[in-house]
C-alpha cells in the first residue's frame, strides 16, 4: 500500500512509493529521469532530492570538500566538529573558524567566519560550494549571521547579500551591521 504524503508547498496529496521527487515535487521516473505528476504550484530550479526533505544534513563528502577548500588557503590543519544541525570547521587554536547551521531545508546559516589569511578568495570559494549544496537540498535562503566588519559588509554587498530587515542596524559610521541574507 502506498503511503500518502503532502506537498510541502501547496499541501496537495501525493503518494510516496520509494521514488524520487524533485524540488518541484515532480515524481521522477528513475529509469528515464523524466518528471511525472507535477505539483500544482511548482517552485523554480528543479534538482533531484530524496522525497523526505527533513533529512537535510552535511554528509561526510561535504565536510571533506569544505576542509579541502580551507586547508590550503589557511595553511593549517582544519578539524570538523559535527553538531546536531550543522558543522563547525576550525583549526586547533580557533584562529580559523567557520560554522554552518541548517534549519531543515529552509535556511543555511553561516556564522563564526574567521580566517587568518584574508583576501585570498576563501569565503568566495566556500560560498560557491554552499550555493551548490543549497541547490542540491532545495534550501532557498543563506544567512550570514552577525556581520561586524567593514570588509565583511563589502563582501556581502559584492555577493548580493542584503541586510536582514529584522536583524541589522546602522552604526555611527553609516555601515549596516548585523545579519545579511540572500535568497537563491
Amino acid at each position: 500500500m502506498k503511503k500518502a504524503r503532502t506537498c510541502f508547498r501547496c499541501k496537495a496529496s501525493f503518494h510516496s512509493d520509494g521514488l524520487y521527487y524533485c524540488s518541484l515535487n515532480y515524481k521522477i521516473d528513475a529509469a528515464t529521469g523524466t518528471p511525472k505528476e507535477p505539483c500544482p504550484k511548482p517552485l523554480s530550479n528543479p534538482k533531484l532530492v530524496k522525497a523526505d526533505k527533513a533529512q537535510c544534513h552535511f554528509a561526510e563528502n561535504d565536510k571533506q570538500a569544505l576542509i579541502a577548500l580551507l586547508e590550503p588557503r589557511e595553511k593549517t590543519k582544519i578539524l570538523c566538529h559535527s553538531e546536531l544541525n550543522g558543522i563547525w570547521l576550525c583549526n586547533e587554536d580557533f584562529t580559523t573558524e567557520l560554522r554552518l547551521l541548517l534549519l531543515g531545508n529552509i535556511r543555511l546559516t553561516i556564522s563564526r567566519v574567521c580566517f587568518q589569511n584574508q583576501r585570498q578568495g576563501t569565503m568566495t570559494a566556500v560560498i560557491e560550494y554552499l550555493y551548490d549544496f543549497c541547490r542540491q537540498h532545495d534550501i532557498r535562503t543563506i544567512l550570514i549571521q552577525s556581520v561586524l566588519t567593514k570588509e565583511m559588509v563589502s563582501w556581502c554587498c559584492k555577493n548580493e547579500f542584503r541586510p536582514s530587515l529584522t536583524s541589522s542596524f546602522t552604526n555611527n559610521q553609516g555601515i549596516i551591521l548585523g545579519d545579511y541574507e540572500k535568497t537563491i
